[in-house]
């Protein structure tokens, strides 16, 4: 398991939860996000002064990635979960519609 050894470097809290159970570690999506989160990150901060389009992009990825955790994070309060699961679920007719004209 190098790659939880490694996250245990980066990211204290999401290491010691990923050799803890490996296996429920990787089925839940909000941690695939956290690791698309840290790669993304740690492929701008590779790329910044060498390429900057790409880490124009791989910033923008990041920072997309970023709200949506946090909208996720922010639907588990009871007060306002519901309207971000309401427009979650808004969000889908003109995606629908627009995936459809294209």
């Amino acid at each position: 398991m190098p790659s939880s050894l490694l996250l245990q470097l980066s990211d204290p809290a999401q290491g010691c939860q990923a050799f803890s159970n490996w296996r429920a570690y990787v089925r839940t999506y909000e941690n695939w996000m956290e690791l698309l989160l840290c790669a993304l990150t740690c492929a701008y901060a590779a790329v910044l002064f060498s390429d900057v389009d790409l880490a124009a992009h791989l910033g923008a990825g990041a920072v997309f990635i970023a709200w949506i955790e946090l909208t996720l994070l922010l639907g588990r309060f009871p007060a306002i979960g519901i309207y971000i699961y309401m427009s979650f679920h808004v969000r889908e007719v003109p995606t629908g519609l627009l995936n459809s004209q294209a």
